[in-house]
């Protein structure tokens, strides 16, 4: 017989073990993706539950609520205000917080976001165009 057919049993169980500790790495690393993934799924169950909750409170607030990124673009609106100017949230998100402010105000805005980034505003009087008129306002933000 060649040396190339002998059947060495050491060699033999040394491979077996090989690939047993290879099947158990990959079961490892299997769990531990399946761990992950419950975790993940969990936590989203968690913000989902946390939008609806703030969701709700946004939406039964009386007071109009308007986010707007750095530059002033209008990012959600909450009820109150749809109510306000008769326009819907997706009708308003994208859009210049500007075009809600009445226009003779909008000189009296123009330094208002470099006054925001140095500190918060409090009590700031505007008016909104509403959709019966400009309608009077005390604005309080935050950068």
């Amino acid at each position: 017989m060649s040396d190339s057919l002998d059947f060495d049993p050491v060699q033999a169980i040394q491979n077996e073990d090989a690939w047993v500790s290879v099947i158990q790495k990959m079961d490892e690393a299997y769990a531990d993706l399946v761990h992950s993934q419950v975790e993940v799924e969990e936590k989203n169950v968690e913000l989902e539950e946390a939008k609806s909750f703030s969701d709700s409170i946004q939406s039964a607030m009386n007071d109009v609520l308007v986010v707007c990124d750095n530059d002033g673009i209008i990012e959600g609106v909450n009820r109150a205000l749809t109510e306000l100017v008769g326009e819907s949230e997706s009708a308003l998100i994208g859009r210049s917080i500007l075009t809600l402010i009445a226009p003779e105000l909008h000189d009296k805005v123009q330094g208002f976001y470099e006054r925001l980034r140095a500190q918060p505003l409090r009590d700031y009087e505007l008016e909104l165009q509403g959709k019966s008129g400009n309608v009077p306002l005390s604005v309080n933000c935050t950068a």
